[in-house]
């Protein structure tokens, strides 16, 4: 049987979004920094806080001014794609050239970190769009071929920098490849917008933000110093749990369900790593040493399939939001592995490697306590701590009428706005003439005291999650 042209094209989308968003993993992978900045002896760790301030700054000016719109990335795609373009050009003359123009290692990384931030608010803008399923299959599969692409760093130079220097390009160039999901709804069907992160992301940025620390502490605090054990230890073990969690996706019928098997999975695996750091043996400091930094960048990505899962829901957030609050977590825990945990070391008399196993016992307990009681299903899932009874849609209706006064027609009118319905829509269920339902809605604004469906939508919400409205309590005052 012959594959019809929408199945091919779904194919090579879902192609295109798995490359694309496996050449985006490398910023996470230690690898591509020292690759990139190996013939900068003396400027390399500069050049590595460059590109942690500035993406912070950019990701701390989208979380405080920018507000897109879900179209709005492609219609700023241009831009997206000059960044990344000029980022990979400078760094390829940065890899070619290495030394001989330092304001030409300033400006490469300037455009790396700028394109960071561009990409990330672009793969997270296409999937929010997609279904629960198809995000984490799509991070998690992308993430393996990551796997496979970092051997690509134990190559001779310039290879591994000229790989580093492609990333932003070659991601860029499969995201514009991808076809826009349009899930922009109608003014009377917009659902709120807001800005409250899910429970899920708060621990898994304390696992991210503690295990940083010992990142630090297992490398140095230094980004250079690429060596084959740091490269494909990592790498074999990342990808080797990363395969045996495709799988869970599957098997799993709901979403919160899938969550908390990926959860548990990732975070055993984490748990085992720290034990092995805390034996204080070489062999099981080296072998945990590649499975906490493992799991951690599969953290790392989990975090960013769960922020993009928490776009689906009532409280919509942009995806600027969303990629925001995961890059500036990745800035803090590059803040805390090469900057926070060097001066501190700085000052202790014994050697760096004497301060790992009893960090990992630190940590392990802090994240057993912390995680108590939420390392389940139960950590994805908004459940309310009351479950009310539902309400049905009728007894809103009444209950609006009753509180505002409306009539049986206008509460049937108030029904059909909140359904998306427009006002020649309207006049064609009722039998009525389009001027009747007009007037019929100017009442229904001014008993209700609004200027918009949107409005007469919102005081529906309210009294279906039982909220009282500022308007509706003053209609209870006047009455």
């Amino acid at each position: 049987m012959t594959q019809g042209p929408a199945s091919s094209a779904s194919r090579a989308e879902a192609t295109a979004m798995a490359i694309g968003l496996s050449f985006f993993w490398l910023f996470l992978r230690r690898p591509f920094f020292s690759s990139l900045l190996a013939n900068l002896s003396v400027f390399s760790q500069e050049c590595h806080w460059i590109f942690i301030f500035t993406t912070a700054i950019a990701a701390g000016a989208l979380l405080l001014f920018g507000n897109l719109s879900e179209g709005a990335l492609r219609q700023s795609r241009m831009a997206v794609t000059l960044v990344c373009a000029c980022a990979s050009t400078f760094s390829c003359a940065l890899v070619l050239l290495g030394e001989a123009w330092q304001p030409l290692a300033i400006a490469s990384i300037l455009f790396l970190g700028l394109s960071f931030v561009g990409l990330a608010c672009a793969w997270a803008e296409s999937l929010v769009a997609r279904k629960p399923r198809y995000v984490l299959g799509a991070c998690l599969a992308s993430f393996l071929v990551t796997c496979a692409i970092s051997t690509g760093f134990l190559l001779a130079a310039p290879f591994p920098g000229l790989l580093s220097s492609l990333a932003p390009a070659l991601s860029c160039g499969c995201w514009l490849a991808i076809r826009p999901k349009r899930t922009e709804t109608p003014v009377e069907k917009q659902v709120l917008v807001g800005r409250r992160l899910p429970r899920a992301f708060w621990i898994l940025a304390l696992f991210l933000l503690l295990s940083s620390i010992l990142r630090g502490l297992l490398y140095g605090g230094a980004v250079d110093g690429l060596s084959t054990q740091s490269t494909i230890a990592p790498s074999c073990i990342a990808a080797l749990l990363t395969a045996l969690l495709i799988p869970l996706i599957a098997r799993s019928s709901m979403e919160q369900r899938v969550l908390g098997n990926l959860w548990r999975g990732i975070i055993v695996v984490f748990f085992l790593g720290l034990l092995l750091l805390v034996v204080n043996d070489q062999n099981g400091v080296n072998i945990g040493r590649a499975v906490v930094i493992a799991s951690r960048t599969i953290l790392n990505v989990f975090l960013f399939a769960c922020l993009c899962l928490s776009r689906n829901g009532e409280r919509q957030k942009p995806p600027t939001f969303l990629a925001s609050a995961f890059l500036l977590i990745d800035a803090a825990s590059s803040f805390l592995s090469y900057g926070v945990v060097p001066f501190v070391v700085g000052f202790a008399s014994e050697p760096l490697e004497s301060y790992i196993a009893p960090c990992a016992a630190i940590v392990c307990f802090v994240l057993v306590i912390a995680s108590y009681g939420i390392l389940g299903s139960h950590l994805f899932e908004e459940r309310p701590s009351v479950v009310a009874p539902p309400v049905s849609d009728d007894d809103i209706l009444e209950e609006l009428g009753q509180v505002y006064g409306l009539t049986q027609r206008e509460q049937e009118i108030v029904s059909l706005i909140v359904e998306g319905n427009t006002v020649k829509k309207i006049s064609a269920l009722l039998f009525v003439a389009p001027s009747t339902v007009q007037s019929h809605m100017k009442s229904v604004y001014r008993k209700m005291n609004v200027h918009t469906r949107q409005e007469v939508v919102d005081l529906w919400r309210h009294r279906r999650d039982g909220e009282v409205d500022e308007k509706e309590q003053a209609a209870r005052n006047a009455k």
